[in-house]
């Protein structure tokens, strides 16, 4: 049946949602677009003004140099020169006010008779340059002082006062000012009434390139043009429109290029690692990166060559993990076939009213297969042979050796039970023998006689024995030397020595598991407190011993591993 993979159709829609790296490109693409328009529309104006005021003054310049060619040179250069010697005559203290009478008397138009200047021809041209020019609002001659910025009147179209004089305005918001020897302009941009840009233009023109004078003889040409505005605006319309194509298409070349070369191939990328993702644990031989078709030479290409190297080499992980798990699934059930041979092989405890004794083992591997090991055995009726040993390793190796070390052991004691020493060195004897990885193990080997209550015993490099006097009613280490561990030394000499118990006695035989077991801060449980663990409850039996014990030595852990395999064996009496 057709599963529906619902988590996926979701991941899916909320990525269709999202603000994706196709968006983020087309939107960046459009707002620079938008920038550059606004940006260049702004430019343009400027220019357009710039270039509109430009060719105003060159043609107001061709407009004053053919009055020049009408009204003649000598005439408007003997008209400037009468002004300028009465001007130059007049002390700066009397020409300070420009409307004084007193300083306008001394300019009179019969001056200009007596040297032979034609007023009236003058006049003329000025009034046929305005009739020709409707943006022309005042023509005529006039001097200009460089040094106060001066305009000292000559001539004009409206009759004023000669010698009447105004500043030269160049404070802001002058749009172009400019000073040579071939012309003075200053021009204005302002708001006509109805919204748009005017142009307030001003243009002196030297009569004479020669003079080398403070005082310049000039024609001005006052100009007043409210059109301006009108003509910026109709050609800032066209320019956008024809710019807003221009702008949209580059706009769609650059946004499908950037989408063609970058966004498509992260897409395809992306839905690859989506797919490998939604893939889980079931990728088996499938390959989500390898198919992909990315042309380009760039770092889109590296990272999809990365991701299909990491994809293959991830395949080839995957493959060896799972032969690797298998294996060791396959050493890990052989294992744990061993440890139930293993604790198989070891007998469980034994309570012989008859004899008037009891045998209670406890083992815990530290792995699942462990070198230590116990074993107890009937050797005649009242005769049980007791061994308890740690093997000189952990895991199989070890558990290996304690299966040849316990069966040697318990058939040399069973076939000559009466000298123990014998039977101690013909089985270390035969534990060197072929010990190639010189292994060795630690053994404490006894003999307990019910009906003598005594026990015949060797301890090969072991722990203290544990005794449990019942008139004293306290636990306690027999300490005594030890002789050396089994498959050391070939010819190595072991002596055997005699307890003798009573009744409600009990002997307490551990590996060093107990003692060296450790918590959280690596402190060892030690020789004290498993005697204080013992003496605590004295009254506890058997099980009840061995139970209370182990609870103490996993409490003291706390949950920290077990670092070495855990056994005793309890003989009570």
């Amino acid at each position: 049946m057709f599963k529906i993979d619902k988590d996926r159709i979701f991941r899916k829609f909320k990525r269709k949602l999202r603000f994706t790296l196709g968006k983020k490109a087309s939107l960046a693409v459009i707002l620079m677009t938008i920038a550059f328009t606004v940006f260049s529309i702004m430019a343009i104006r400027v220019l357009f003004l710039v270039v509109t005021v430009n060719e105003q003054i060159v043609d107001l310049y061709a407009v004053g140099d053919t009055a020049f060619g009408v009204v003649g040179s000598a005439n408007s250069e003997k008209a400037c020169d009468y002004v300028r010697r009465v001007y130059e005559g007049i002390p700066e203290e009397d020409r300070k006010n420009p409307a004084d009478p007193d300083y306008l008397n001394n300019f009179s138009k019969k001056d200009f008779e007596k040297n032979e200047i034609d007023e009236l021809k003058i006049s003329h041209v000025f009034k046929v340059i305005k009739e020709k020019n409707p943006n022309v609002t005042d023509v005529g001659l006039c001097l200009f002082d460089d040094n106060k910025s001066r305009i000292i009147q000559v001539q004009d179209l409206w009759d004023k006062r000669i010698g009447f004089w105004e500043d030269f305005d160049e404070s802001p918001p002058v749009f172009f000012s400019a000073r040579g020897a071939s012309m003075i302009y200053s021009s204005r941009i302002g708001k006509s009434d109805d919204g748009f840009t005017d142009l307030t233009l001003k243009v002196l023109i030297p009569v004479s390139s020669n003079y080398k004078g403070e005082l310049q003889g000039c024609m001005y040409i006052d100009c007043y043009n409210e059109e301006i505005g009108r003509y910026q605006y109709i050609f800032t319309i066209i320019y956008m429109l024809f710019f807003a194509f221009i702008a949209l298409l580059v706009m769609f070349v650059i946004n499908s290029y950037i989408n063609r070369k970058i966004i498509r191939p992260i897409k395809k990328l992306s839905d690859a690692a989506d797919d490998w993702s939604a893939a889980g644990d079931i990728i088996e031989d499938k390959y989500y990166f390898r198919h992909l078709r990315i042309k380009s030479n760039d770092e889109v290409k590296d990272l999809k060559d990365a991701m299909e190297g990491m994809e293959s080499k991830l395949h080839e992980y995957i493959k060896d993990f799972e032969a690797v798990t298998k294996e060791k699934m396959r050493m890990s059930t052989e294992l744990e076939i061993t440890a139930k041979l293993q604790a198989n092989m070891l007998p469980d405890k034994l309570e012989n009213p008859e004899n008037d004794f009891g045998l209670f083992p406890f083992m815990r591997p530290a792995r699942l297969v462990g070198g230590d090991f116990y074993d107890f055995f009937m050797i005649d009726a009242h005769k049980v042979g007791l061994v308890i040993a740690d093997v000189s390793d952990k895991g199989v190796p070890a558990s290996l050796f304690m299966v040849v070390s316990r069966t040697i052991l318990k058939n040399e004691m069973k076939e000559n039970p009466a000298n123990l020493e014998q039977s101690v060195k013909k089985a270390n004897r035969r534990l060197c023998e072929n010990n190639k990885d010189m292994m060795f193990v630690t053994a404490f080997v006894g003999i307990y006689d019910s009906e003598s209550r005594t026990l015949s015993y060797i301890n090969a490099g072991h722990e203290d024995l544990i005794v449990y006097e019942r008139e004293a009613d306290r636990y306690r280490i027999q300490d005594e030397e030890h002789d050396v561990m089994l498959g050391v030394f070939e010819d190595a000499q072991f002596n055997h020595k005699e307890l003798m118990l009573k009744a409600g006695d009990r002997l307490f035989m551990y590996t060093d598991g107990i003692t060296e077991a450790m918590d959280n801060h690596e402190n060892l449980f030690g020789m004290d407190r498993l005697l204080n663990s013992l003496n605590e409850d004295t009254s506890l039996e058997g099980d009840g011993i061995i139970g209370k014990l182990w609870d103490d030595i996993s409490q003291f852990q706390n949950g920290c591993n077990q670092a070495d395999d855990v056994t005793m064996l309890l003989l009570e009496v």
